[in-house]
């Protein structure tokens, strides 16, 4: 009984052997560029790009950082303008009109850093933030700590004007004083807005060109 079965597995053996080897010897004359295609998900694996619009714009607009200083800054940007509904390009259009991403730039109004707040609006702003106001007007210079506040500032420009440039002139001049113009029927020069919107038109061209 042994010596009948043993035959037709020895055949069943051989079949098999024999498919193996021709599959083996068909992969080795696949063409080059199917060989590829079948390669593809092993090998092709995408790499991640090396920089995000935010860290390009930074790079253009701020070279005399640090590479390091560049990506905690893209980091804050990104962060804040999730938090505050900002377009990111704008915030960094805002930053280059005020300190020109100079972190120690101090106006002659006594307003610091990349976003140039003055230390009584930080003061102002940090019980809202559960911020130590004893401490805020000594941390401006750290630009993430400074890009907080302001975006914060900007923030609330924004929903208390309901108008994107009126709420930069607010920025810029300070809400009372904006209110007093318009209460006076008047209207503000607006250059500030426009220099903002200008640099903000730059930076979507380029980040649309890329």
């Amino acid at each position: 009984m042994i010596a009948r079965i043993a035959i037709p597995l020895s055949l069943y053996l051989a079949v098999v052997m024999s498919l193996c080897l021709s599959l083996w010897r068909g992969a080795q004359t696949v063409s080059p560029e199917t060989g590829d295609q079948a390669m593809a998900p092993l090998t092709e694996i995408p790499a991640p790009r090396a920089h995000s619009v935010v860290g390009r714009a930074l790079a253009a607009l701020a070279p005399k950082l640090s590479p390091g200083e560049r990506r905690a800054l893209e980091r804050a940007v990104n962060r804040y303008c999730a938090e505050h509904g900002h377009d990111p390009l704008l915030l960094l259009a805002v930053i280059n009109t005020e300190s020109g991403f100079q972190p120690g730039a101090v106006s002659p109004k006594g307003a610091v850093g990349l976003m140039q707040v003055r230390p009584f609006v930080a003061r102002a702003l940090a019980a809202e933030l559960n911020l130590n106001p004893e401490t805020v007007a000594v941390k401006l210079r750290d630009p993430e700590f400074n890009v907080m506040i302001g975006s914060y500032y900007l923030a609330q420009m924004k929903r208390r004007f309901r108008d994107l440039p009126l709420a930069l002139e607010a920025y810029n001049l300070g809400p009372t004083r904006l209110r007093e113009i318009l209460n006076l029927g008047e209207r503000p020069s607006m250059g500030y807005s426009r220099r903002v919107m200008r640099w903000h038109g730059a930076l979507m061209a380029k980040a649309e060109a890329v």
